[in-house]
């Protein structure tokens, strides 16, 4: 492998995602302090390493405009997804870092264009049995089979970097909000959709029951209402 000088990660998952990437990409800025370090992410999740002196560059994507090919055929779409080919193509990126599971076909032919556009001879990632367009490569053992910081470390340990475990870091913001002198309570009610995949230590998650009920008075135009409503644990 080459020592890399200009390294591009892919991280197009959620802001929880991110947050878990952030200690291979402390390790990758450790380990290359000298080389130029850019991030593909998503524009929600962007704003957690915006200004966290973690990467170099912040390059955006729309994921959910290109989930369907139906979608990348609609000419705005289309044009978004050539000038991010250009963009990623002139950066002269030559090593590529997928924080990915290759989990579907669809997504897996998505980051084979990504890799294609970038044009990098190396390109890292995770083994699922089912890609063939990476150069370096750890196997997948699945999802909760293993924390999703160490499998991001240990890719990141392809190239040089150290893959001892280490703290997320991210840029922390301020919001006000309205004076109140009630009581706030913040509630996480579950993690990603994959979490509980295999892993029978995840943490319980909270279910959205929906249940009908049949108000006891009649509509205006004479039928009984009937309407939904969330129920949700005590």
């Amino acid at each position: 492998m080459i020592t890399p000088q200009r390294l591009l990660v892919v991280q197009l998952a959620d802001i929880g995602d991110l947050v878990l990437s952030t200690p291979a990409l402390a390790a990758l800025r450790a380990a290359h302090p000298t080389a130029h370090l850019a991030l593909l992410t998503t524009t929600h999740a962007a704003p957690l390493v915006q200004d966290a002196g973690l990467v170099d560059e912040v390059l955006l994507f729309d994921k959910h405009a290109f989930d369907s090919l139906s979608a990348l055929a609609r000419p705005h779409n289309l044009r978004r997804a050539v000038a991010l080919a250009l963009r990623l193509r002139r950066g002269g990126y030559d090593t590529l870092l997928f924080f990915h599971h290759f989990s579907t076909r669809r997504g897996a032919l998505k980051f084979r264009a990504l890799a294609w556009s970038a044009g990098a001879p190396q390109r890292i990632g995770l083994d699922n049995g089912h890609v063939s367009f990476l150069t370096h490569a750890l196997p997948d053992t699945g999802f909760g089979a293993r924390h999703q910081a160490a499998y991001w470390l240990e890719l990141a340990a392809l190239t040089g970097a150290d893959a001892r475990p280490r703290p997320a870091q991210i840029q922390v913001g301020t919001t006000p909000l309205p004076p109140t002198s009630k009581q706030r309570i913040a509630i996480h009610v579950g993690s990603g959709g994959y979490s509980t995949v295999g892993n029978q230590n995840a943490l319980p998650r909270w279910r959205i029951n929906w249940r009908r009920r049949t108000t006891p008075r009649s509509s205006w135009w004479g039928r009984r209402e009937t309407t939904q409503t969330r129920c949700y644990p005590p």
